[in-house]
């Protein structure tokens, strides 16, 4: 809506705007199940027929790591500690980790099957033209179900819900997909396995914090067991980009694109993960930042109603 309102403002009419948005929108699906999800599922199904062997690859790489040659040239005793590392890799490891990759393919074929079905649907781009087409009517009829005496407070705590959303969601996939997009050029020109997955899988997992470094930066470090001849090049490639990364989005991306009027302090931004994943799972943890900042936001609007109402 707001892309339509900008063309609208330089007298391209709703109809127009909102017709070139959504042919915009079908064409870059279209675009997606054509040619970037295939390659999603063709490196995923790869990656399952090697997880077989990742059992293997850490004890091989555990093994022949250069740190504990380090060690041992320094004279510090490291055979104990090889054994029971190797002892505590189980050899159900491998088989652990293939079922989790083919539950991530499987949600790769569920969400480009879905978007088949939405796109052999007319009704949904026909809903969403007519809806962008005739959205200020559609707020002026909302509008007009809110008393008078209420409507001006209420219109004005709407449109500061509706700024924090809007701006947490459209910043939000911008950077995600500025991350996803650096991981996966980042990786495949150093060699990395299955870089365009990894760079994918950022863009969804980027909205539960916390969480999505830590999951992109083990499945990176598993990549790296599976590409057959792991070195510590490839794990500091690792490391050094999920450091850029990480301090890219904190003090460039981040700011500029989703700004301040979502910051949260770490502490209660980590009490809204607990609770909310305990409430409502994998879910919760999306919503967490989200409800959190909208709570915050009517929190701050009660506190500014009351000191109102003492000074009078």
């Amino acid at each position: 809506n707001p892309f339509v309102q900008r063309l609208e403002k330089r007298s391209v009419p709703r109809w127009i705007s909102s017709l070139l948005l959504l042919a915009v929108v079908v064409g870059f699906l279209l675009l997606s199940l054509g040619k970037i999800i295939p390659i999603a599922l063709a490196q995923i199904t790869e990656l399952i027929h090697n997880s077989s062997g990742l059992s293997e690859s850490i004890r091989a790489f555990v093994t022949s790591n250069t740190i504990f040659a380090l060690l041992r040239n320094i004279n510090v005793p490291v055979d104990e500690l090889q054994e029971k590392i190797q002892s505590a890799i189980s050899s159900s490891a491998g088989e652990y980790f293939t079922s989790l990759l083919a539950g991530t393919k499987n949600l790769f074929s569920m969400v480009a099957a879905m978007f088949s079905h939405i796109l052999n649907i007319i009704l949904v781009p026909f809903l969403t033209f007519y809806l962008l087409k005739d959205f200020p009517r559609i707020q002026e009829y909302v509008q007009s179900w809110i008393p008078e005496s209420k409507k001006e407070t209420s219109i004005t705590l709407v449109n500061k819900i509706n700024v924090l959303l809007s701006e947490y969601v459209r910043g939000a996939l911008t950077v995600a997909f500025i991350l996803g997009t650096l991981i996966g050029i980042s990786y495949s020109i150093f060699g990395i396995p299955y870089a365009i997955v990894i760079g994918m899988m950022m863009i969804p997992l980027y909205f539960v914090p916390f969480f999505g470094y830590f999951s992109i930066t083990a499945f990176s470090i598993i990549a790296v067991l599976l590409s057959g001849e792991p070195t510590l090049f490839l794990f500091l490639v690792v490391f050094i980009t999920m450091g850029i990364i990480i301090l890219s989005d904190m003090v460039v991306l981040s700011p500029k694109f989703i700004g301040e009027k979502v910051g949260i302090h770490p502490v209660l931004l980590v009490f809204s993960l607990f609770v909310f994943s305990i409430l409502f799972g994998f879910i919760g943890l999306v919503l967490a930042l989200p409800v959190t900042a909208i709570i915050l936001l009517l929190v701050e609007e009660w506190r500014n109603y009351l000191k109102k109402a003492e000074s009078f």
